[in-house]
C-alpha cells in the first residue's frame, strides 16, 4: 500500500515525493556517504556515525510555520489582523522559544506616524488580536518599536521572520507588553 490521500492524486503529488517521501516543510538534502580511502587517516579517527550515511541535513523551513504546543500558526495570519490596525505602520510576526509550548508567537510592530504610546498601543493590539484570532494564535509578546529599527530582510526585501527575535535582541530591544503582564 503506497501512502498518501485516498482518491486525491493533486494532495498526494503536492504532499508526497518519489512515491514514499512526506514533505514535511522542512527544508535539506540527503548527503550520501562517501568512499573512505585507507589513506584517509582523518575519516579513522571520526565517529563510526559521522562516517556512515546517508545523513539528512536540514537547513531551514519552507513555511515559516510557528509551533505553539503541536498548533500550527500561520505568521501571515497574525501580522494580516495587526497590519489592519489603524496605527501600525508595518508588523513582522516571528517564533520565540518556549519551554513548556517550544514555540511562543510573538510580533513586532513599528507605528505610525500619529500612533499612541508603546505600552497604549501594545494593549491595543492584544486588544484586536483577541477579537480577531484563536487563543494561540494570541501574541504572547509584543514588540513596539521605534520607526528607525531596521528589521532583517533578504536582497529581495522579504522579511526573515526567523532572524528578528536574534536582531532584537542583539539591539537591547525588551519586550513592551509580555503575556506575564496581561490579566
Amino acid at each position: 500500500m503506497t501512502p498518501g490521500y485516498i482518491n486525491n492524486p493533486e494532495a498526494n503529488a503536492e504532499s508526497f515525493f518519489d512515491g514514499s517521501w512526506f514533505r514535511t516543510g522542512d527544508l535539506g538534502f540527503v548527503q550520501m556517504p562517501q568512499k573512505v580511502s585507507e589513506d584517509d587517516k582523518s575519516a579513522w579517527s571520526r565517529p563510526v556515525a559521522l562516517v556512515a550515511g546517508p545523513w539528512l541535513t536540514l537547513t531551514g523551513r519552507k513555511k515559516e510555520l510557528i509551533n505553539r504546543g503541536g498548533e500550527k500558526v500561520s505568521p501571515a495570519e497574525v501580522e494580516a489582523v495587526v497590519a489592519a490596525f489603524k496605527d501600525v505602520q508595518e508588523a513582522v510576526c516571528f517564533p520565540m522559544p518556549d519551554t513548556t509550548y517550544g514555540e511562543q508567537v510573538a510580533i513586532a510592530v513599528i507605528p505610525a506616524g500619529d500612533a499612541p504610546a508603546g505600552q497604549q498601543l501594545a494593549y491595543a493590539i492584544l486588544a484586536a488580536c483577541r477579537n480577531s484570532l484563536a487563543a494561540y494564535q494570541i501574541p504572547s509578546t509584543i514588540f513596539v518599536l521605534n520607526t528607525d529599527v531596521v528589521l532583517p530582510r533578504t536582497s529581495v526585501g522579504k522579511m526573515q521572520r526567523l532572524a528578528v527575535l536574534a536582531k532584537l535582541t542583539e539591539s537591547g530591544i525588551k519586550p513592551t507588553l509580555e503575556a506575564s503582564l496581561v490579566g
